[in-house]
């Protein structure tokens, strides 16, 4: 009897046993199903997927009402869809996603940004003062989160730009936060008091207690707005070296994404740490450095003022939703980082990239929209610009968006001042198909271009550069950049007794907008007028090692006294002249060539070369010419022979048939053709060569050297540009 009670123990105890073990197995397999489903869902909230995340979810919950997961992304997906539902909807999905952030909190208030989420959704309801609350607490929970630090200050703004100035103050008192004082001197800072808002700026750096860029970039507005530039700038640099970690330098890039272009836009979705978001803000501003010898970036500070005018008038941050776009066909594509947007409507963003128009139209109401449109007028870097608004009115206040164009004959008609093609417009006329599409055209340029606008204190100088390409000794490529302006203006000066001090600065930046030369120049009097001044200009040079490649290259002259700037930019490939090739340097065209020490010498560095930048000669003056020849071949007697052919045509003339009738049937002369024979102990050669134009008519002329490689029977050629006077 004991022996088969003992069995059936044993059988009970094994059967418990295979019990558990497969009810165990159940909820393994169960939670792994889960936690599938789990990932599933992220990845389509991470689509905005929101109705068939919410059909995941709710399926877990089902089974896991306290699932802390599948309540937290079930309640990001009811706040997001909610959106663009209609208003009765809208009101019970935010009331679940309420519902299940608060099972959270209730649950595990630690979870992951609960009290952030919460807080955004308070942001969708309007409820802007418990929307702070919420995630100053997310962030005494945990500090750590990198999107609640980042985000915070958007709420805030968005609470300055929607709250009475008193019940705010009034609240951020209140609140004894660092973020609360920093916005408090925001609203310093925005009704001008100054003083008030840079001594809490200030204070809240002291402390050092949160992310810092907004704090500078208040301080780089603050300045702007007293109109201390320097000050400004000084502040924006510090931000940047500020930046040491992906927080904040993600906070410093938000006011740049108004300036993108494709290129910008590749780069910055490269970035991954704080070292490559500075070097990547410095490269953008090196760039956009209209005259790099002032003290300060002129376009950094005219972005500022823009940034400053844009927030008080065309912010806007509520929904952006199909159905409130007016331009229902979306015929413009808009760039990826148009999607970055979340505090201008369509007119901030041209505005911030193409500052104030030069003419506004009247507003026009019709029965379902208004509208409005903008002129740009031409200038030297780009063509005359039209942007059309639209803002329908049933949508949000202040949600204007690009449109192609209008269709309304009373509108058009407005237009006409600008554009005469708008008079009389027929909708159904190919023009009118033509305006619509450089509407989209324009609009889509407006958003991957910018323009600096020209400071109204400065003045053009008159001034002229050229750039020609040699070999160095140590370096693969040798460019020089040579300038000249008239000297009149800095002999006006010192008669009247003006500091004639003032600089030239190049810098030249690699294909990927690099950085790779900088350099400034001061001029004093004596350097000006005694050692620099010739024929009557002032005349200097750059000379720069560089390797073969494409550059971008920027270069200026200031003198500040005077407020005259002059600058260009543009692209330049160096050549390599180290790759064994018969080839030949620029054709540099000069005043005057001469030897420092010994008359027959033709070597570079011991010829006194005086450039003409301008490539005006006076036709009485010899135009010399300046040029080198590499890796010519060996003769047979051991020497260097090569032929050099220099023809020289005005350009005006046509070619070599005109020159020929015009030779036989009129005494005015327009070429010139010289052709000589040389032999050489080196394969590199220098050289230089006056010509005599006295025969030559006035006008423009172009100069060919062509030369012979008379071993190798190769050739090679080089031309310059120059007129007569």
């Amino acid at each position: 009897m004991q022996h088969k009670l003992s069995l059936s123990l044993l059988f009970f105890l094994w059967f418990g046993i295979l019990f558990l073990s497969d009810s165990l197995s159940q909820k393994k397999l169960q939670q792994s199903k889960i936690d599938s489903l789990v990932t599933t869902g992220c990845d389509l909230i991470n689509q905005k997927e929101w109705g068939e995340a919410l059909d995941i979810f709710d399926d877990i919950l089902d089974k896991e009402p306290d699932n802390l997961s599948a309540n937290y992304y079930y309640a990001i997906a009811q706040r997001e869809k909610a959106v663009a539902a209609d208003p009765i909807s809208r009101i019970f999905r935010w009331n679940s996603s309420e519902k299940h952030f608060e099972h959270i909190i209730e649950l595990d208030s630690s979870f992951k940004d609960v009290f952030y989420q919460l807080a955004l959704l308070g942001l969708y309801r309007g409820n802007y003062f418990d929307a702070i609350k919420l995630t100053e607490r997310q962030l005494r929970v945990n500090n750590n989160l990198d999107n609640v630090r980042a985000g915070i200050f958007h709420l805030y703004n968005v609470l300055l730009h929607h709250e009475s100035k008193d019940d705010t103050e009034e609240f951020l008192r209140l609140l004894h936060s660092d973020f609360a004082d920093y916005f408090l001197g925001e609203i310093f800072r925005r009704e001008g008091s100054f003083d008030e808002a840079e001594e809490i700026f200030d204070s809240v750096i002291a402390r050092n207690k949160i992310p810092l860029i907004p704090v500078y970039l208040s301080l780089v507005k603050l300045y702007v707005q007293e109109d201390k530039p320097q000050k400004a700038a000084e502040n924006y640099w510090a931000a940047v070296n500020y930046v040491a970690d992906t927080v904040n330098g993600n906070l410093l890039m938000n006011d740049l994404v108004y300036l993108f272009n494709e290129n910008d836009y590749q780069i910055y979705k490269t970035l991954k740490s704080a070292e490559d978001i500075k070097q990547f803000v410095k490269s953008f501003w090196f760039g956009r450095n209209p005259y790099p010898s002032m003290p300060y970036n002129l376009y950094l500070i005219e972005q500022y003022k823009r940034i400053i005018y844009a927030e008080e008038n065309f912010w806007y941050d509520g929904f952006r939703m199909k159905i409130y776009d007016p331009n229902k066909l979306d015929v413009i594509n808009h760039p990826p980082w148009y999607e970055l947007n979340n505090k201008y409507n369509d007119q901030g963003i041209v505005y911030l990239r193409f500052g104030e128009p030069d003419g506004i139209s009247e507003p026009v109401n019709s029965s379902r929209s208004e509208v409005i449109s903008w002129l740009y007028n031409e200038s030297a870097k780009n063509s005359k610009m039209i942007f059309h608004f639209k803002k329908d009115l049933n949508t949000p206040v202040n949600y204007w968006k690009l449109v192609p164009g209008f269709t309304e004959k009373f509108i058009t008609e407005r237009l006409a001042v600008w554009d005469a093609r708008y008079h009389d417009l027929d909708p159904n006329s190919n023009t009118f198909s033509d305006i619509l599409r450089e509407g989209v055209k324009t609009a889509e340029t407006g958003l991957t271009t910018d323009r600096f606008t020209w400071p109204e204190n400065l003045k053009m100088l008159d001034a002229s550069f050229s750039v020609s390409q040699f070999k160095d000794v140590s370096y693969i490529s040798f460019l020089e950049l040579a300038f000249a302006f008239p000297a009149a203006v800095l002999r006006e000066n010192s008669l009247s007794g003006i500091n004639l001090n003032f600089e030239s600065a190049i810098t030249i930046y690699d294909s990927n907008v690099k950085p790779v030369f900088h350099m400034v120049k001061h001029y004093d009097k004596d350097s000006a007028l005694s050692v620099n001044v010739f024929n009557n200009l002032f005349i200097d040079k750059y000379e720069i090692p560089l390797k073969a490649g494409v550059y971008f290259i920027s270069f200026d002259i200031y003198l500040p006294d005077q407020k005259k700037v002059f600058a260009v930019k543009f692209k330049q490939e160096l050549q390599n002249f180290e790759d064994g090739k018969f080839q030949c340097s620029s054709l540099e065209t000069a005043f005057d060539i001469s030897s420092i020490y010994n008359p027959a010498s033709r070597d570079r560095k011991l010829l006194k070369i005086i450039p003409n930048p301008s490539g005006e000669f006076n036709q009485k003056n010899n135009v010399f010419v300046y040029y080198e020849i590499y890796n010519l071949k060996k003769g047979k007697d051991g020497l260097f022979h090569y032929t050099i052919n220099v023809n020289i045509e005005r350009k005006e003339s046509g070619n070599f048939i005109w020159n020929f009738i015009s030779g036989i049937f009129s005494s005015k002369k327009y070429s010139l053709s010289i052709k000589d024979s040389y032999m050489d102990t080196s394969a590199n050669v220098t050289n230089f060569q006056a010509f005599d134009m006295s025969q030559l008519e006035p006008g423009e002329y172009v100069m060919k050297l062509e030369i012979k490689d008379d071993a190798g029977e190769e050739t090679t050629s080089a031309f310059s540009e120059f007129s007569l006077e």
